[in-house]
């Protein structure tokens, strides 16, 4: 069968024009895959709050698409240690780390469509980062430690988040390009925890909010 891959801006539209429910069909290597909603409700789009979709969206993909591109003052973390399974980001007394690892496939409830063979959840969810396989990486955890303690995320919050990307150089001395971020705003209230995961056509990024020391809600969308 011929397969085909809407992209992101597509289900957008047909779902604020048309006011439909039912999920297009997405595609990856010679399979079909019906798209769950996923976090639609999560999305970038459903944001109302204005002071969250200002500043998210001045360091995030969809935001960049809107125009919204740094147009909040944010402070950026610095990345003051990497590796292939963790990432350190620093500013001033705060630190972001997340962590990953493999995905062993024979701990979790794997499911598969019968007639082609394509996974489409795990452990009861749609996930994020890769169509219809089973992942190689999983994310595992992101804690934000303050100078007289620490918060680290629900994993609900990142159970559905595979193929993490962390930071890689473009070579043995080349530049230091990383897909993990983290930001504080003008005001010291909230830290933004970003990642854009996964590879095309499964490219997604996700925000985690945290305002006054406390985990409030994460914004995911596909990002290309």
């Amino acid at each position: 069968m011929v397969c085909f891959r809407l992209s992101l801006f597509f289900p957008v539209v047909f779902f604020i024009v048309s006011g439909l429910h039912t999920p297009p069909a997405f595609a990856q290597d010679n399979c079909m895959v019906v798209a769950e909603l996923k976090g639609m409700r999560e999305s970038f789009f459903y944001l109302e709050d204005s002071v969250l979709r200002n500043e998210i969206g001045s360091f995030n993909f969809i935001g960049s698409f809107l125009g919204k591109a740094g147009q909040a003052d944010l402070l950026r973390f610095e990345v003051s240690e990497f590796s292939r399974d963790r990432i350190i980001l620093s500013h001033d007394t705060i630190s972001v780390f997340i962590g990953s690892t493999t995905f062993f496939p024979q701990m979790h409830k794997l499911e598969f469509n019968k007639e082609w063979k394509f996974l489409y959840r795990i452990d009861q969810k749609p996930y994020w980062g890769i169509e219809g396989r089973v992942p190689k990486r999983k994310i595992a955890g992101v804690i934000v430690y303050f100078e007289y303690g620490y918060l680290k995320l629900p994993a609900g919050e990142f159970r559905d988040l595979f193929e993490p990307n962390l930071c890689r150089r473009t070579s043995l001395f080349g530049r230091l390009v990383c897909r993990s971020e983290a930001f504080m705003s003008e005001d010291g209230r909230r830290i933004y925890i970003y990642m854009r995961n996964g590879t095309i056509p499964s490219l997604y990024e996700v925000t985690w909010i945290i305002e006054d020391g406390e985990y409030i809600g994460r914004v995911v969308d596909f990002a290309y």
